[in-house]
């Protein structure tokens, strides 16, 4: 995240490796380097030891020792330009709200199979995304080694990354934090069962690596002679192809695809699949979605009917009897996902709502 605020030298990524503690907060972390900064500033521990001794309450005096503390600990092995860089950049990110949620939701909301859109500046969407595509294709890369070497883990499920103006996040031009994990999804992702959906207008500013490991391109009315330069050496569309793209209609498109052996021109109607002879892995979301909405209703039916002014008790109940920690926005989320798919039935009351049995 520091490193999509802005470049990171080798020094400030030591101050990070030095100074960031397992569990840090936001606020533990930058406390941390406030309170070196400040002890760097005064230059050395005599002159911190004089602040201590004219320290004019308890509060005071206990934060200079911690200040002289961390400047004995940390000086030599974390230079104050480099504190201060990293303080800078990790105030900058708390400013833009990247630390006001995490990505926990997301997360649940994969796990039920639900599509989830993430918007926001530019600006944002590439500190955040660097952050959460790490975090997920992990998560779904570590589920997957450790199935393979019959390890027990923590179930997570493949997905699709579909990304607008791709080129902001994977640049040809220059190097930028994001464009490194869709550099690595777009080589080693289809294994893990991970994909990834590029759109943008200007193919010409994405990387040419991973526009090299697209199998599928479609190319619909593109108006630039450097564009159009780039499709035609991308794909093995013709000259009098190529000259068609500015006038091309909404919905006309050629498709350029290993499994077609050639660019073939198209209209937009519907999508066909077939199975593979693998599991597929949107077969395999379908049944862990099964499996967990069998769980939840095995769990929720012995407790219909469920008014509104029941839920607190009931995640209570449910955290004692099951060992399920749930917020109150995911049990009402769990109970409108079951009372769509048809296993129980939510009716509204004059004191609200309640579920009962279908």
């Amino acid at each position: 995240l520091l490193d999509a605020a802005s470049n990171l030298t080798d020094a400030m990524n030591n101050v990070v490796d030095v100074l960031f503690k397992k569990r840090d907060s936001y606020t533990s972390f930058s406390d941390r380097l406030d309170m070196l900064s400040q002890a760097q500033e005064e230059g050395s521990p005599d002159r911190i030891q004089k602040k201590i001794e004219g320290a004019e309450n308890d509060d005071e005096r206990r934060a200079w020792e911690e200040r002289k503390s961390l400047y004995l600990s940390y000086d030599k092995t974390c230079p104050y330009n480099s504190v201060k860089g990293i303080l800078w950049r990790l105030r900058r990110l708390y400013n833009e709200g990247v630390f006001s949620k995490d990505s926990r939701d997301i997360e649940s909301y994969l796990k039920d199979g639900k599509l989830v859109v993430i918007q926001g500046s530019t600006r944002i969407l590439q500190v955040y995304s660097t952050y959460l595509l790490n975090n997920i294709y992990h998560k779904r890369r570590d589920y997957k080694d450790a199935l393979y070497k019959k390890i027990p883990t923590e179930y997570f499920p493949p997905f699709i990354i579909v990304t607008d103006e791709a080129h902001n996040f994977a640049p040809k031009a220059y190097e930028n934090p994001s464009k490194s994990i869709i550099k690595e999804i777009s080589q080693e992702g289809r294994k893990y069962g991970v994909f990834l959906i590029l759109a943008t207008q200007r193919p010409t500013l994405l990387d040419e690596t991973i526009t090299a490991q697209l199998n599928t391109k479609l190319i619909f009315r593109t108006v630039r002679a450097s564009d159009i330069d780039t499709i035609r050496e991308e794909t093995d569309i013709t000259s009098e192809e190529a000259k068609r793209l500015p006038y091309l209609r909404t919905g006309d498109v050629f498709i350029s695809s290993a499994l077609m052996g050639r660019t073939i021109f198209a209209r937009i109607r519907a999508a066909y699949t077939m199975s593979p002879h693998t599991l597929n892995p949107f077969d395999e979301l379908l049944e862990k979605s099964k499996e967990e909405d069998e769980k939840y209703n095995n769990i929720l039916m012995k407790k219909l009917p469920i008014s509104e002014v029941d839920m607190l008790n009931l995640l209570t109940e449910i955290e004692k009897e099951d060992g399920i920690t749930l917020t109150r926005e995911r049990l009402e989320e769990k109970l409108k996902l079951l009372a769509q798919k048809g296993y129980i039935k939510k009716e509204e009351t004059f004191l609200g709502y309640r579920y009962i049995n279908n």
